[in-house]
């Protein structure tokens, strides 16, 4: 067996031996790869994936970018739609404003307002507020309808150069006297004819019925063959009856207007008509033409109906206003009464004698005299205007849902605003007027909203509409 020996290799100063030097190699790769697999472990370990904070983060990010976004197109749409919403009443309004108006200034005649679209009133001129000196206020006896007058005629003395006042002229023809309690004696007056009853307000009397009668006027044609309690045209052609006032205005005064009223049945079905008018001093007639057309027979449920005339002014007396009745079929006229509008001088001052000087009493304060209400403004509901080629349009206004704003000329109704969009919340007509010669001015006013039964804001869309129009042709 042969000896291995070991030989020395010498690097230097020092030697080792080559197994030495093999064993070396084989650690120092041993040594190279564990780090080389330190290494990878390393790197492998911080790219296996995110954390948990990182992957929360992430999603918060995410969320709250899709949530501005979607906000974002939400709130567009809504103000789309309430830009939508908007548009449809401003244009349902601004048509009923626009029709409205220009119809009222450039009509021919002015009829005049309502509330309820039967009776309609053509002055609209507000009662003449005047500073009087200060008095102490004592509560007034009850006075009559004549009394009252001559006391506001009175108190009017320490007025300027002139003075306007309206006055209820009450025919004294037209009072019925008693004779017994359920029969009328004759009036005193030709013709013969008149009504029992008047209308009720400040200026109103005590009403004169039969025994067993409501204070309605159908009872003062009961008794058929009393001539004395209507008038009665004959089955064909017409007639006229005459009545004189029975107020004068103050001597010098000038009338401005006079407005005749009536009540009028008929006693069949066929149309017939009423004509209005007065009769001046020089015996020639005036009547408003055309007439009213009567359509409410005698046995219809309608009991009664009653019609407005403004006439032009006059400045001569005594004043005698009229009917005429008939065409056709028989009217039977149970109640006339005037209205006369009048400017009177202001009387001549008296000259006020010198006082002889009299020892200075001590003065007495002085009561501040009680200043009355301010008056409230009619809310008006109808207005009545007459065109050009003589039809009649009444314009409407009614609140409610969905309410009503509408134009009626003759049997046609047509709406300004579309019902089935929009609703009228509110709606208010106002005439005012400075004076008997200035032509009135209408105010309406308004507001229409949106028809949905949706609670989100942009669907609720209200927007108020107002105007004044005056009219042209007064």
């Amino acid at each position: 067996m042969k000896k291995i020996t070991e030989k020395k290799i010498g690097v230097g100063s020092s030697r080792i031996t080559s197994h030495e030097l093999l064993q070396n190699l084989i650690l120092g790769s041993r040594r190279h790869l564990a780090s080389r697999d330190g290494e990878n472990e390393r790197f492998s370990g911080s790219g296996a994936g995110f954390t948990l904070l990182e992957l929360l983060v992430v999603i918060i990010v995410i969320f709250v970018v899709g949530a501005v976004i979607m906000g974002t197109i939400v709130s567009s749409l809504r103000i789309a739609d309430k830009a939508k919403s908007m548009d449809v009443v401003r244009t349902n309004g601004n048509y009923a404003i626009s029709q409205m108006s220009r119809m009222i200034k450039y009509a021919e005649e002015f009829n005049g307002v309502s509330t309820d679209g039967v009776v309609y009133t053509a002055n609209c001129s507000s009662p003449i507020v005047i500073s009087t000196p200060a008095v102490v206020s004592v509560p007034s006896p009850r006075l009559g309808f004549f009394s009252r007058i001559a006391n506001l005629i009175q108190g009017f003395g320490d007025l300027g150069k002139k003075e306007i006042s309206s006055v209820f002229s009450k025919l004294a023809s037209l009072i019925p006297m008693l004779d017994s309690p359920k029969t009328f004696v004759t009036r005193q007056v030709a013709p013969a004819t008149s009504a029992t009853l008047r209308p009720t307000g400040p200026w109103a009397e005590s009403r004169w019925t039969r025994t067993g009668c409501t204070a309605n006027w159908q009872c003062v044609d009961e008794e058929t063959l009393n001539t004395s309690d209507y008038v009665q045209a004959p089955s064909s052609g017409s007639t006229i009856d005459w009545y004189a006032t029975s107020f004068t205005p103050p001597a010098g005064s000038t009338i401005t207007a006079i407005r005749v009223f009536a009540q009028a049945r008929k006693t069949d079905a066929d149309t017939t008509y009423l004509l209005l008018g007065y009769r001046k001093s020089d015996g020639s007639f005036t009547f408003k033409d055309p007439g009213v057309a009567l359509t409410t027979s005698w046995a219809s449920t309608v009991p009664y109906a009653s019609w407005t005339t403004s006439l032009p002014a006059v400045s001569r007396f005594p004043i005698q206003i009229g009917i005429q009745a008939g065409e056709v079929s028989t009217v039977r006229v149970a109640q006339v009464w005037a209205e006369v509008d009048y400017i009177a001088p202001s009387p001549t001052p008296t000259p006020t004698p010198t006082p002889t000087p009299t020892p200075t009493p001590t003065p007495t304060p002085t009561p501040t005299p009680t200043s009355g209400p301010t008056p409230t403004p009619i809310s008006y509901n109808f207005v009545k205007v007459t065109g050009f080629d003589g039809g009649t349009t009444v314009f409407s206004c009614l609140s409610g849902d969905p309410g009503e704003i509408a134009s009626e000329s003759g049997e046609l109704k047509q709406s300004l605003i579309d019902t089935n969009s929009v609703r009228v919340d509110n709606c208010s007509i106002y005439c005012t007027q400075e004076g008997l010669s200035s032509p009135p001015l209408i105010n309406i006013s308004f507001t229409l909203s949106k028809k949905t039964t949706s609670q989100f804001f942009e669907q609720k869309t209200a927007i108020p509409f107002q105007t004044s129009v005056g009219i042209r042709n007064y």
